[in-house]
This record gives C-alpha cells, sequence and structure tokens, in this order.
C-alpha cells in the first residue's frame, strides 16, 4: 500500500501528539474549488479583475501557510519544545507522593519521540524506596506525555535534608 506524502505527515502528526499545523488535503482541494469558481463567476458577472484578485489571493493563503510550515520545521530542526510539554512533565512529577521538588525537566523531540532528563528532590530514603518513587515518577510521565520515549530522572536529598 503506498501512501501520499500528505497522507505520511498526517499520521506522523496523528502519532505525535502534535496538532496539524497545516489543512489537509482535502480541505486544500475544497479551498482551491471554491477560490477557482468564485473567480470565473466574477467574470461571468462582469468583474474583469475577479480572477487575478482571486489568484492574488490564493498566492496570499500559500504564502501563509509556507510561513507556517516554514516556521514548524525549522523550530523541530533547533530542537523546540513546547513549553506546554515541559510544564505537562513538571506536573507529572507533582502527582508522585514523595517528590519534594522538580529541580529541572529538560526534554527533546528525537524524530517523532520525546527523550528527557529530570532533576528531583526527595527526602531521605532507603534504596528501595527510592527505587519505587522513580518507578512511580515513570509511570506518571508516561501517562502524561504518550510520546515519551526515554525518561532519566535522578534524585537527589532536599535542601533541608542536607543540610
Amino acid at each position: 500500500m503506498t501512501t501520499t506524502t500528505d497522507e505520511g505527515v498526517e499520521r506522523a502528526e496523528r502519532a505525535s501528539g502534535t496538532p496539524p499545523e497545516k489543512p489537509t488535503k482535502r480541505q486544500r482541494q475544497a479551498a482551491g474549488i471554491a477560490d477557482q469558481a468564485s473567480g470565473g463567476i466574477g467574470v461571468l458577472l462582469g468583474f474583469p479583475l475577479a480572477d487575478p484578485v482571486v489568484g492574488l489571493a490564493i498566492s496570499a493563503a500559500i504564502l501563509v501557510l509556507l510561513w507556517g510550515t516554514v516556521h514548524s520545521v525549522g523550530a523541530r530542526l533547533m530542537d523546540r519544545i513546547d513549553p506546554d510539554l515541559v510544564d505537562r512533565a513538571e506536573h507529572a512529577l507533582g502527582h508522585v507522593g514523595g517528590i519534594t521538588a522538580v529541580r529541572e525537566v529538560r526534554l527533546r523531540w528525537v524524530g517523532h519521540r520525546l527523550q528527557g532528563d529530570a532533576v528531583i528532590e526527595a527526602s531521605d530514603r532507603s534504596l528501595a524506596e527510592a527505587e519505587r518513587l522513580l518507578a512511580e515518577a515513570d509511570r506518571e510521565l508516561r501517562a502524561h506525555l504518550p510520546n515519551l520515549e526515554e525518561m532519566r530522572v535522578r534524585a537527589v536529598p532536599t535542601a533541608e535534608s542536607s543540610a
């Protein structure tokens, strides 16, 4: 089964959990037909400039879509992460009992998957309790970030317990 580029992009956007930043192929075709029809109808009604005006409107729409696509691709190439994803990771770690603070969360895209690191503060615990805490943190992160492939969480003692 072969897929068009548009279908592949749409499938990848759905899989990555990111909202599509451009209209689908069907939406673009419908808009093109409507624009062409309105230009033709304008010419038939005696407005000879309707066709060039509609052509300019189509060109402007293409430039807007092009800008959005270039911005999105450029941001991904520069490893830009939506701040909402970092907030969601911090929120997920906040759900774990025993974590007193989240010092740092770093995420990055690798293809359509997220990888990251986090540093959390936890009170002095035994090794078994720390392992349970880290396993629970991993479960919460995966529940809040479905694209998460790998997350390295490091626990450090709280400021009060180390003083």
